[in-house]
């Protein structure tokens, strides 16, 4: 049976990886997510990440226009049964306002190579304030009025958020 890795071994792994890879050529353009150039990054992701209108289809499928996101029924079953009615299997949906996408760019942004608008958080103080901790330990870094994360900051981006609005 295989034992999970450290902590500290699978950042020293995550690390050696990005570092060997982007030696090779590729871009580290998110998370867990290489391409070798940029025709060959995740169209699907990318939709999500810039709140691009998207549609899905089939059971548990979200869906995505304007601030309006919603979802399908998670049962084959039920969700053929209502086709076959002619009903609209969709099972619930949510209205983002403003604030809430603009917490949900700077979540995803954390999490790709783009990062997201430093204006996006420039309206809170303290969030500058801590901005300038995480970029001088090498978490984050301001490019072109964008804040990105760097291949550590990657390493917690999931938490990158809660640090800025802690």
């Amino acid at each position: 049976m295989l034992a999970p890795l450290s902590e500290e071994k699978q950042s020293a792994f995550f690390l050696t990886t990005s570092k060997f890879l982007e030696e090779h050529g590729y871009t580290h353009y998110e998370i867990s997510n290489f391409a070798k150039n940029d025709s060959l990054v995740s169209r699907h992701n990318s939709k999500h990440w810039h709140h691009v209108p998207y549609l899905g289809l089939g059971p548990s499928a979200h869906s995505f226009k304007n601030s309006t996101r919603w979802w399908n029924i998670r049962s084959v079953r039920k969700y053929c049964e209502m086709l076959e009615g002619g009903k609209v299997p969709i099972d619930g949906y949510e209205n983002l306002t403003d604030e809430q996408l603009r917490l949900e760019s700077i979540s995803l942004g954390v999490r790709t190579r783009e990062g997201f608008y430093l204006e996006d958080i420039s309206c809170d103080p303290q969030s500058n304030e801590k901005l300038s901790g995480l970029q001088e330990s090498g978490f984050l870094k301001v490019e072109n009025s964008r804040v990105v994360p760097t291949t550590k900051g990657f390493l917690v981006a999931d938490r990158l958020p809660l640090f800025l609005f802690d």
